[in-house]
């Protein structure tokens, strides 16, 4: 039985705080914001029709349900994500730092939040949503608006910029540079 041994390839240190939150927000707000809101309001606009149309041919049970649809819609695009958004403020005020060591390997990396080693997790690269790279990060979206920041100076094992080929390699479709 031939057990291969999977050494790490590349190996990053990064320490997340609310400030560098608060960057990435404003990053992903400025990057994909407006695509964002620009379908939340035409969804909306549609699902007012919809209401208004069956207001005038007297379907009320299908008007109240539409508006139920209407307000839970714009609680999961809305509502949430600021509620997460505090959410996340607030663990940032209660520990004024948290340190993620990435370790990349052929197939995936794994993420392990240093202060609770439990708290880790495994990713597949073709998982990744999209890689957006900017002159001190790379964003690794696990999904439309979850990602894992990388510091390019956080290398302890491998280059920034060998790492950034290996990653335009791993995501050929989905990789951008700002």
């Amino acid at each position: 039985m031939n057990l291969v041994k999977k050494e790490p390839i590349f190996k990053n240190k990064t320490t997340y705080n609310s400030k560098l939150y608060n960057k990435f927000i404003q990053f992903h707000n400025n990057k994909f914001g407006n695509k964002y809101m620009f379908f939340t309001i035409l969804v909306c606009l549609f699902f007012i029709y919809c209401i208004i149309a069956n207001l005038i041919v007297k379907n009320i049970l299908i008007s109240l349900l539409l508006l139920l649809v209407t307000v839970l819609f714009l609680y999961i695009r809305i509502y949430k994500p600021i509620s997460d958004y505090k959410k996340t403020c607030k663990t940032f005020s209660k520990s004024e730092e948290m340190n993620f060591t990435f370790i990349f390997y052929k197939y995936y990396f794994k993420i392990i939040d240093n202060e609770n080693v439990k708290n880790s997790a495994k990713i597949y690269y073709i998982k990744l949503r999209r890689v957006i790279v900017d002159k001190n990060f790379f964003y690794l979206y696990i999904n439309d608006d979850t990602a894992a920041l990388v510091s390019k100076t956080g290398f302890v094992l491998g280059r920034e910029k060998d790492f950034n080929d290996f990653i335009r390699k791993k995501c050929f479709l989905k990789y951008s540079k700002m």
